[in-house]
């Protein structure tokens, strides 16, 4: 039940991901480099906030500049760490296109009251981690859901320094998925309690905090 909670809530102006998102394609890859004036990129403050304006102009102005700041963040741990400028602007423009074909709904709330909450589940790409721990950055309360194995994520992350480990003691899909369950059929405060046992012996999972996203849990238990 905690994860259909999460589920309905990501629903709720934030994003919920079950499927690799998809690379853009050649001509996203051309209005992404004109809109954000790529062949000036840099890891510098003033071109991301300028790139990310011109790419996001929709979104609040406070939220460009949270996602800008994260962008620089990232980008300079990453270039610190020797990859290659080439490297970074061509993970710039994916994280570009997500930000707007994915996740828009919850870059429009970021810096308000509440959070968006922002679901991804199965296994992960290198470049979705760096994205989710962009968003994260930026005030997006994350969960990253792998009910057999998370060494996908792992292998961007290996001792979890990003993120909170959650483990229960079944690695296992299980029968019933959290999608697909009507939160009207518990009626009672029993079934609640007996359906959230159940689902956590089966979940493993790695989740960012920033407004405590397991308080939902505690309150499902």
């Amino acid at each position: 039940l905690f994860f259909k909670q999460l589920q309905v809530a990501a629903a709720k102006g934030g994003a919920y991901v079950a499927k690799p998102m998809e690379n853009p394609a050649s001509a996203v890859v051309n209005r992404v480099a004109q809109a954000t004036a790529l062949h000036q990129f840099g890891v510098d403050a003033a071109y991301l906030a300028k790139a990310v304006d011109g790419w996001l102009g929709e979104a609040p102005a406070q939220g460009r500049k949270l996602l800008a700041d994260s962008l620089l963040e990232l980008l300079a741990i990453l270039s610190k760490s020797g990859v290659q400028d080439n490297m970074l602007k061509n993970m710039f423009v994916k994280w570009m296109h997500w930000s707007r074909t994915v996740f828009l709904p919850a870059l429009m709330k970021v810096g308000g009251d509440e959070p968006p909450k922002v679901l991804y589940e199965g296994d992960i790409s290198k470049h979705e981690v760096y994205m989710l721990r962009i968003l994260s950055r930026a005030g997006c309360d994350i969960a990253y859901v792998n009910f057999v194995c998370d060494q996908s994520y792992l292998a961007v992350d290996p001792k979890s320094v990003w993120s909170t480990l959650v483990e229960g003691p079944q690695k296992t899909i299980p029968a019933v998925h959290f999608s697909k369950i009507d939160l009207g059929f518990f009626a009672s405060l029993a079934q609640v309690q007996a359906g959230a046992a159940e689902l956590e012996k089966r979940l493993e999972t790695n989740t960012w905090l920033h407004q405590d996203f397991m308080e939902m849990g505690k309150e499902t238990n």
